[in-house]
Formats: structure tokens, sequence, C-alpha cells
């Protein structure tokens, strides 16, 4: 299934790469029969990439014994990949609602940016994990609660961006629902550096005084 996945991305954005190369949109673009199918079979492989992804979610429930940590980030990664999909197929769909209506497809409202969402935390299923390493490799102490703090902050990063775009807003048009969502996310994310920064100090000094002192020269 993973290799499935894999294949049917590469497709897809080997679609888009093709159409940027020929200098048209790749998205809601059915300007001639060629873009037609273009945008058909991009839709059709995203289909098929969710319905992997929503497998691989329900797998990652019944995952090996693992470090906690190293279990809360698949499980997350996975799910807000998963709903990351299902906001792009919502963005999609509204979209096309937006050209029956003669509006512009990739908005909503007055400026509200569809795709915002979609991307908030599309890349959770790799930051999560390569946070559960550092901490691992560091040693870090209460890994698997840090873990869930940025896990909390890319949930809230996302629940901001869905603010801004059903709101109307562009990306840096904020009130103060949209101030008070950023800022808690960022807050959220910070634990967890400031976390690993303070483990590297820690193992620095304790190098550092381990080393034998240095004779002064004759």
């Amino acid at each position: 299934m993973a290799s499935l996945i894999a294949v049917g991305l590469l497709l897809e954005v080997g679609l888009i790469t093709l159409q940027q190369w020929r200098g048209v949109a790749s998205h809601f673009n059915r300007a001639t029969a060629l873009d037609a199918t273009i945008e058909s079979t991009m839709f059709g492989l995203i289909l098929l990439v969710t319905a992997g992804i929503a497998w691989l979610c329900w797998r990652s429930n019944r995952l090996p014994p693992m470090l906690k940590s190293r279990a809360i980030a698949i499980n997350a990664g996975l799910w807000l990949l998963l709903i990351s999909c299902g906001l792009g197929l919502l963005a999609t769909i509204l979209g096309e609602v937006n050209l029956a209506q003669g509006r512009p497809p990739e908005v909503w409202g007055p400026a509200g940016v569809l795709k915002y969402p979609h991307g908030a935390a599309l890349h959770a299923i790799q930051t999560l994990p390569l946070l559960s390493i550092l901490l691992q490799q560091l040693r870090a102490l209460h890994s698997a609660l840090l873990l869930r703090g940025a896990l909390l902050a890319h949930v809230l990063f996302m629940t901001h961006a869905l603010w801004q775009t059903l709101s109307g807003r562009a990306r840096f048009d904020f009130d103060a629902m949209g101030y008070a969502t950023l800022a808690v996310a960022g807050l959220l994310l910070l634990l967890p550096v400031a976390a690993l920064l303070r483990t590297v100090a820690i193992t620095r000094t304790a190098l550092w005084s381990r080393q034998p002192p240095v004779e002064p020269l004759p």
C-alpha cells in the first residue's frame, strides 16, 4: 500500500509539473481536452492516495511495541495527513462552487485562501517523527509530553488557517482569534525546541567537565 501511495503521489506531482512546464494552470483548468483529462486524472490519483492514507491510519492504531513518543508521532502524523487530504478535497469542491458562480476558484469570501488549511498541517507526518527521533537521540526528559505539545501546535495552526480562510481573510490579515491561535501554536512549538537546546547544553557541559585539565606549557 505504501508503494501504491508513493507512485500515486509521484504521478500527481508529475502532472502538476507538466502543467507548469506547459505554462498553464494545474488546477481548475479544463480549457482543452488535454487539460480536462489531466485534471481528472490528478483528482482520481488524489482519491486513490487518500484512500491509502486512510488505510494506513487504521493500521497505525495497531503499531508494534515502540517508544510512546514515536507511536504518538506516527499515529498523529498520519491522521493529520488524512485530515489535510480531506481539506484539500473540500477546497476543490468549494473552488468548483466558486467557478460555477463566476468567482476565482482559489479564494473564499473577500480574501480567504482555500488551499491554506490544506497545507497547514500537511507535513506533520514528517515533522512529528523527526522531533521524536531528536528527543530520543538526545534523551530529552518528558519526550511524550513534548510531542503532544508539538501535536497540539499543529492542530492549532490548522485551526488558525481554517479560521482565516472561512472568515474570508488573507493569510496575514489577523483578527483577535487569528492572533491568539497563532501565538499559542508558536509557544507550544517553542517548548520542544527549548527542551532540545537545554539537553544539548547539558550534554556539552558534561562532556567538557570530563576533559582532563590542560597543563601549562613550560
